[in-house]
């Protein structure tokens, strides 16, 4: 006959389900902390896509205004965004930066003319846009003749 100590019991120690909990506790963590490096490339990615979307609509205002004079600005704003309003060509366009850091060089203004959509100037340089979140950055590169090129744009 078998003594009362050498009959184990089935089931799992309160020791054991905290340790099982605090293990899971970790690993969520981790997950987590990747989940947000996941979200800020996505915001940057999305931000970076309305505002080459805006931009290149803007290239075609100008091209398209069919003014001597026409000239379609989009001024970049840190703090808020982006803005575009030519009240002779088309609703204005507003957007939203949606928490992604923008900064622009030479300028803050992108300035496309009639009539080939390309920056205003006797020799301007391209405008760079940077966007970043996080650990994320892109750019956005504006060259002298109105063409729009970006890094890493469909990747």
């Amino acid at each position: 006959m078998r003594s009362p100590r050498a009959r184990r019991q089935a089931g799992v120690t309160l020791l054991e389900a905290i340790l099982v909990l605090v293990v899971l506790g970790v690993l969520a963590s981790i997950a987590v902390g990747s989940i947000g490096g996941a979200t800020s490339a996505a915001d940057v990615r999305r931000v970076q896509n309305a505002l080459i979307g805006d931009l290149r609509t803007a290239r075609m205002r100008a091209m398209g205004c069919g003014r001597e004079e026409g000239k379609i600005h989009v001024s970049i704003d840190e703090g808020d965004g982006w803005e575009m309003a030519d009240p002779h060509c088309g609703e204005p366009i507003y957007g939203d930066r949606d928490g992604v850091t923008l900064s622009s060089s030479p300028s803050s203004d992108v300035v496309f003319t009639y009539p080939w959509g390309a920056l205003q100037g006797s020799s301007p340089s391209a405008v760079t846009i940077q966007l970043s979140s996080g650990d994320t950055s892109q750019t956005i590169r504006v060259e002298p003749s109105g063409a729009i090129q970006c890094e890493s744009c469909g990747r």
